[in-house]
């Protein structure tokens, strides 16, 4: 992260304010959910063009012995199941 400062807003009130590294250390602070959100997102995009690549494989390859389908591979439905 490029910044030194960050200013959280909530519902237009200053809610958190501080260099990210202190605010991430509050883990029940709104900063650290949203960053803790969004890497769980990204794990999870991650996590679906893995599937969407093997999946890929998985047609062109002889489906003789192959046992891998779709439902086998399931990705939580809430992002925040991803712990970080």
């Amino acid at each position: 992260m490029d910044s030194d400062r960050i200013l959280v807003l909530d519902s237009g009130n200053v809610a958190e304010m501080g260099a990210p590294l202190k605010l991430l250390e509050d883990t029940e602070g709104i900063f650290s959910g949203l960053v803790k959100a969004g890497n769980a997102l990204h794990l999870r995009n991650i996590a679906e063009l893995g599937y969407a690549a093997a999946s890929k494989l998985n047609e062109s390859s002889p489906k003789a012995g192959n046992d891998s389908s779709p439902a086998s591979f399931m990705l939580p439905d809430d992002p925040m199941v991803v712990s970080i």
